[in-house]
């Protein structure tokens, strides 16, 4: 393991587990869309779909403003792969409404380690007075929190009596 000796270390580590990251969540998101029942949940996971996509972007543009390499190995992340593994199989379905929950508490998991990721680098953005990329890094924050909040209360549906979340899958 190698030891960080400055902020601009620890920044630059942060960045880089965030583009790793955004990285599997391109690959893992589709699974978990195609793999959904209820309509309103595969229309978070394909929107956040694109979310990564922009914030994978918006992190290359930072490190490429740090003169920072984009490593193109994918260190698995051990948070988003244990949270996603089950959930991204493409096995047979068992009850739409057991396999949806599972997909919104895996994807909730997952976003749950991006934002404190995202805060992460902010408080490191901000301690080296990089103002443009605390801004970027505030913008990606706000767009997972959000996914955050939209899987949130799809979850909600699960405690409304005479309520099925896979209606209409």
């Amino acid at each position: 393991m190698t030891t960080l000796l400055s902020f601009r270390d620890n920044f630059i580590d942060a960045l880089d587990e965030l583009y790793q990251a955004e990285t599997q969540l391109l690959r893992i998101l589709p699974v978990l869309a195609r793999n959904a029942h209820n309509p309103d949940l595969k229309s978070v996971l394909k929107n956040h779909l694109g979310q990564a996509r922009t914030q994978a972007a918006l992190l290359e543009s930072i490190l490429g403003e740090l003169g920072e390499p984009i490593h193109e190995h994918v260190r698995d992340l051990p948070e988003i792969m244990r949270h996603s593994e089950a959930a991204e199989s493409d096995r047979e379905p068992t009850d739409p409404v057991v396999d949806d929950a599972g997909l919104i508490i895996a994807a909730r998991n997952i976003e749950q380690h991006a934002i404190a990721a995202y805060g992460r680098a902010r408080t490191y953005a901000r301690l080296l007075g990089l103002d443009r990329a605390n801004e970027l890094l505030h913008t990606s924050l706000h767009e997972v929190a959000q996914a955050s909040v939209q899987l949130s209360d799809l979850s909600r549906q699960f405690t409304r009596p005479g309520h099925n979340l896979a209606a209409s899958a």
